[in-house]
């Protein structure tokens, strides 16, 4: 009986020596409500969105594949080689608006409602396996259509402390105009009310609706932080043919 206490307890240290061993605080990223949206008038051709939640030290997303397609590639308009980073302990979600995954795989293979395996690649985290689902149409309900516009137009300006460092800071946003309010999605357009979207190298980090927004630790690099403003609708407010919004460009030494 002795013996065997022993030996449970050697094996409880050895499994501790292990433990410690392994840096606990890389996290892992989770993978979640991953939907593909069919392209109009494009057979086969999906957008795939999902909100991604790391759980740890900063990340990159560094490829998408998926066995059951015949191409898959991550999209980044206006930002294309730009590291998609997620901040320590933050999000990113990938959605037409920003940076999102383009599918291709034949239609009769993918039907409504049907799934498909991804496997998304992240720098210093490995790969993390997810499915997605055939959402139809109704998955493409935050519409980039023509916009918002109003008289006066309301305006966004960026502000960001001094001496940035990897640890993180807090972005300062001057809103004019517009009632930031938070409300369920499906919530129709009010005028003057609304929320601001923030993107970093342009993947989105998520909504805002206050006068500050936290980023959290970053690795070395240079950075563009980008703040637009939406409707309840997720509509973007316009100034003339312009989406309203301000960016900033920062480098974490």
């Amino acid at each position: 009986m002795m013996k065997t206490i022993i030996k449970l307890i050697g094996v409880v240290a050895v499994a501790g020596i292990v433990f410690w061993l392994v840096p606990r605080d890389q996290g892992t990223v989770l993978a979640l409500n991953g939907k593909a949206t069919p392209v109009h008038g494009q057979p086969g051709l999906f957008m795939v969105a999902m909100t991604l939640e790391n759980e740890g030290t900063a990340t990159t997303l560094t490829s998408v594949t998926s066995p059951s397609a015949e191409a898959v590639s991550i999209m980044n308009p206006g930002h294309m080689g730009d590291p998609l980073v997620i901040p320590a302990d933050g999000s990113g979600v990938l959605a037409m608006d920003g940076a999102h995954i383009m599918l291709r795989t034949p239609s009769e293979d993918f039907s409504e409602g049907g799934f498909l395996p991804l496997t998304l690649s992240f720098d210093g985290k490995g790969d993390i396996s997810t499915r997605i689902i055939h959402a139809g149409m109704q998955g493409m309900q935050h519409s980039s259509g023509k916009g918002i516009s109003e008289t006066p137009a309301p305006s966004v300006g960026l502000t960001l402390p001094n001496n940035i460092g990897g640890e993180g800071f807090d972005l300062t946003v001057d809103i004019q105009g517009l009632s930031l309010i938070e409300t369920p999605d499906g919530t129709p357009h009010f005028t003057g009310q609304g929320h601001a979207h923030v993107y970093l190298n342009g993947l989105k980090l998520g909504r805002l609706y206050d006068e500050t927004y936290a980023i959290g630790a970053l690795p070395k690099g240079t950075y563009t932080l980008r703040v637009s403003l939406n409707a309840n609708n997720h509509m973007p407010y316009m100034d003339g043919d312009t989406p309203i919004s301000d960016a900033v460009t920062f480098t974490i030494p």
